[in-house]
């Protein structure tokens, strides 16, 4: 397949547009992490054979080692998403044992601009097995076939990634690679379709760096403006938007997006989780957002969206065995999805049951080795346990950074042990001007270091600025030798979260 030959499979009740790494049944979009989809791509593509599983690992983790066992996973995720339950009419991929697999099914080509008949109308998959967030990623081998592979975020976009904070990573998402993929909520609002192909690949596109959180805030809004260019009316681009800028430190420019979309399609259940998100972070109106949130899941409780954020509304309220049941319901919806998988270890982290977090976590990289929200969180867990040469290594894991300063970290860590590496980190991070994009890296490396006032005067600074994330100091491990403190209980009132815990 070539840019002037972009064909698309069809099989059963399915469509597959290898080219942009999207599976449809019946119009809709199944949600399903890309790793599986170039799989599926190969197996296709090679149908007339057998695939042996050597072949399998080459092609789809040229550059990366991982255990075989991961085959096993990416195959089932397959076979369960395309319904695959032994009888002959949903025989897709056959083992053969211990040599490979092969595609079975009768399979049809088509040129991929003459499906549909010309119009997008593709309806997101709720229920899928599959979440599918885009992340964006370290290099890899690209193959030859097309593909749409996100490139590095250099330059700004990581520092202001480092700036976030370890803590706020459960809503960031970051990924390492494009294999990381698992979007936990594509949105259905997609189903009320656009006739247009270029507003609605320019929606998929944005989507897909959106879903990952790891970009500066420009790139996914600039591929969904050009969307509700190609199509002003078009609800899902604007409610896209909102999301965009929903993670943003103002919150104006989401709110009149999400007006919008609401203008368009006063129905979107995914607009009022969106709602409530903004309603949580930038105006700490609590009952406001959970207000929307339950409404969001009361009008679309399929929506793993709508499950997760409400999953995280009840944690930082301190509600964790409901944050766990959003979360777990999140899950059945994406049951694939990385993000999702992640943030129920953090939930376990936040839990103080560390035990369960690590075997979370370490389901995820079973999965997906460098999935690097999975790393951030394990870096905070092994901090608990004291293990704290795992908790350099998942750190140093769970960055953008060069050969050079993984090597000084090393060096740093080798050589003055964690602490050390912790005062440098105070030292280099501008932490005398408590800037927003550094405040809560600097309040952790005091409060690690047993620095009580200096950790509390960052988190106060926090507080006068508002930063995004800090409402998860209210649940998270890192601060509870600060919580008897009446300077730390005056900061959760300031956020109107201590009558909350």
């Amino acid at each position: 397949m070539n840019g002037t030959d972009h064909r698309t499979y069809n099989f059963g009740s399915y469509q597959f547009d290898p080219a942009r790494l999207l599976l449809l049944r019946e119009g809709k979009i199944i949600q399903v992490t890309p790793k599986a989809l170039e799989i599926l791509d190969l197996l296709i593509r090679e149908r007339e054979r057998l695939v042996s599983r050597r072949e399998l690992m080459a092609e789809i983790w040229p550059d990366t080692f991982v255990e075989e066992a991961n085959i096993n996973l990416y195959i089932s995720i397959l076979r369960k998403t395309l319904g695959q339950n032994g009888t002959a009419e949903t025989q897709y991929i056959r083992t053969v044992s211990k040599k490979g697999y092969r595609f079975v099914a009768d399979v049809t080509e088509e040129p991929a601009e003459n499906s549909e008949s010309g119009q997008v109308f593709a309806e997101s998959s709720s229920d899928s097995a599959e979440a599918a967030p885009a992340d964006v990623n370290t290099k890899h081998h690209v193959s030859s076939r097309p593909r749409y592979r996100m490139t590095a975020v250099a330059g700004m976009a990581v520092l202001a990634v480092f700036a976030i904070g370890f803590s706020g990573w459960m809503l960031y998402g970051m990924r390492a690679t494009e294999a990381q993929a698992g979007s936990a909520y594509t949105t259905d609002a997609a189903r009320r379709g656009t006739a247009s192909t270029e507003a609605y690949n320019n929606y998929l596109r944005g989507r897909r760096i959106w879903e990952g959180r790891w970009y500066s805030i420009e790139q996914p809004v600039e591929y969904f403006r050009k969307a509700v260019e190609a199509d002003p009316n078009f609800a899902a681009a604007h409610l896209a938007m909102a999301d965009a800028y929903a993670f943003d430190a103002s919150p104006e420019i989401a709110e009149a997006a999400l007006s919008r979309a609401m203008d368009l399609d006063p129905n979107l259940h995914e607009a009022y989780a969106t709602h409530g998100f903004i309603r949580m972070f930038h105006y700490w109106d609590w009952a406001g957002a959970e207000a929307s949130l339950k409404k969001a899941t009361e009008l679309g409780p399929n929506d793993a969206k709508s499950r997760h954020w409400y999953g995280v509304y009840l944690s930082l309220m301190g509600r964790m065995d409901e944050a766990h049941e959003q979360m777990n319901i999140a899950s059945r919806l994406a049951p694939t999805s990385l993000i999702i998988m992640s943030d129920i270890g953090q939930l376990h982290y936040f839990s103080r049951n560390y035990g369960k977090a690590t075997e979370q976590l370490e389901e995820v990289f079973r999965i997906e080795p460098k999935f690097t929200m999975a790393r951030r969180y394990m870096y905070s867990v092994y901090l608990k346990q004291g293990r704290h040469s795992e908790a350099m290594d998942a750190m140093v894991n769970s960055r953008v950074s060069t050969a050079e300063t993984v090597a000084e970290y090393r060096r740093l860590f080798t050589e003055k042990g964690i602490e050390g590496f912790w005062r440098h980190r105070i030292g280099s991070a501008g932490c005398d001007d408590a800037s927003p994009d550094s405040v809560l890296n600097c309040a952790e490396y005091y409060i690690l270091l047993g620095k009580r006032e200096d950790a509390l005067s960052m988190l106060e600074a926090a507080a006068e600025q508002r930063v995004f994330m800090l409402p998860f100091i209210n649940i998270d491990p890192m601060w509870d030798d600060l919580r008897d403190e009446p300077r730390f209980t005056a900061i959760l009132t300031k956020m109107g979260l201590q009558e909350k815990r």
